[in-house]
């Protein structure tokens, strides 16, 4: 009788394990922010120290143009295998003039993303193969 209760223990967990294994995951990356504090901001009054005091710090700020800020919010669901599949993605992008003053405020999502294709191609540089010299001290080292 112990050996029949061990080994429906054992199914049971082994079902309940690929179970659990199936169900998707939502991951949540970068700066969630809620209508109403979008709402609380003022275009033209509130300072750089106001947004950053109700959104907190930007996701990261422009790369020429530290005063426009990007807040990023990211969903995106996590298959069983690891696949990822995107749910929602949000940028709000809040500009500030010289004294740091908001001046614009744009939203965009994931409609507004551009596909890009990583080239496979590599660009050769010195030390990336290894020479006949460079080999032999090698197999040496390793003591062949």
């Amino acid at each position: 009788m112990l050996k029949k209760s061990t080994l429906l223990s054992t199914v049971i967990i082994c079902m309940a394990l690929a179970l659990t294994s199936c169900a998707k995951r939502v991951d949540t990356h970068g700066n969630v922010i809620k209508q109403s504090q979008l709402d609380k901001i003022e275009i033209g009054e509130h300072s750089q120290r106001d947004v950053a005091a109700l959104l907190g710090s930007p996701t990261a700020t422009g790369t020429f143009n530290n005063k426009r800020w990007y807040y990023f919010t990211e969903k995106s669901a996590v298959e069983s295998l690891g696949e990822r599949s995107l749910i929602e993605r949000e940028i709000v992008i809040i500009d500030f003039n010289n004294q740091g003053i908001a001046t614009a405020m744009t939203f965009k999502d994931q409609d507004d993303s551009k596909a890009v294709t990583p080239d496979k191609a590599t660009t050769e540089t010195h030390g990336q193969t290894m020479g006949i010299i460079d080999q032999f001290i090698d197999n040496l080292s390793r003591g062949l």
